[in-house]
């Protein structure tokens, strides 16, 4: 069951919310959008949507309740390269990991093509990579980041979020910690 359904009598046929969905899960039939199967439920078609149409499927577990858990690293990405930022984030990330009931570690990585990064974030220590592609998104979008890294974090309600202390990092964080109603610490010196 996708994770976005279409209240059909509000959608315009537009297509704003196909060009919008990184994973092709949104067709246009007999005039309305049709969410399928692929939806992974990132939420990005939601903001595309001019006239409200696309909602999110009630959630089976009551968010309210669910304890924070684990660590979510924001992947930079340039020019299709993972940025060294990222890997020094992963490995804090891992070592803070250590010190939690669940050390579980995520990335969320968004770019055109990511599958060999996906797995190369494994390989450096992540246990799940958050991976949204689609033609674009290697470019600094930050609405699209922004929107992407509010539904991850309010689906798996991470109790740390790490960006990296770059020009994206430190235009991005604000952004997400108001959408998320939350506080933001940073600093700008180098882990031993």
């Amino acid at each position: 069951m996708a994770a976005v359904f279409v209240e059909s009598r509000q959608c315009i046929g537009c297509g704003l919310c196909v060009r919008s969905c990184p994973q092709g899960a949104i067709a246009l039939q007999e005039g309305r959008a049709q969410v399928g199967p692929g939806c992974i439920g990132c939420g990005l078609c939601l903001g595309a949507c001019p006239v409200g149409a696309l909602k999110r499927q009630a959630e089976r577990r009551e968010q309210a309740n669910q304890p924070s858990r684990g660590i979510l690293v924001v992947v930079e990405v340039d020019q299709g390269q993972v940025q060294p930022v990222t890997l020094e984030l992963l490995s804090k990330a891992r070592q803070l990991a250590g010190q939690q009931e669940d050390g579980q570690v995520s990335v969320l990585l968004l770019c055109e093509k990511g599958s060999h990064q996906a797995q190369s974030l494994i390989n450096q220590g992540a246990d799940i990579v958050y991976l949204f592609q689609g033609p674009g998104l290697n470019r600094a979008l930050e609405d699209r980041w922004t929107q992407a890294v509010v539904q991850v974090v309010e689906r798996d309600r991470p109790e740390i979020l790490l960006f990296g202390a770059t020009e994206f990092g430190r235009s991005l964080a604000p952004r997400v910690a108001a959408r998320l109603k939350t506080g933001l610490t940073a600093t700008a010196r180098r882990w031993k």
